[in-house]
C-alpha cells in the first residue's frame, strides 16, 4: 500500500481499547517512569489530577487495534 492509495474519506473503524490500570502502572515503572505516570500525590498537583497513562503507551495500544483491521495487509 502506498500514500497516494488513501483515500481523503477513508475511515477505520476499530474495537475500542481497553487498559487496566495496573498494566499501565507496570509499563510506566519499567519503561516511562515518570511522576505523572506512576506517582498519584506528585499527579494530584499537576493541571490533570490524577496519573495519566504515557503517550507512547496509548498509540501503541491504538495502533495494535489498527493492524488488527488488517488494512495494512490490504493491497
Amino acid at each position: 500500500m502506498y500514500f497516494e492509495d488513501v483515500s481523503d474519506d477513508l475511515s477505520i473503524t476499530t474495537p475500542p481499547v481497553v487498559m487496566k490500570k495496573e498494566n499501565m502502572l507496570n509499563f510506566s515503572n519499567e519503561l516511562d517512569p515518570l511522576k505523572i505516570h506512576n506517582d498519584p500525590e506528585y499527579a494530584k498537583n499537576t493541571r490533570f489530577g490524577d496519573i495519566i497513562a504515557p503517550g507512547v503507551l496509548t498509540f501503541m495500544s491504538i495502533w495494535a487495534k489498527f493492524v488488527e483491521t488488517g488494512f495494512l495487509a490490504k493491497s
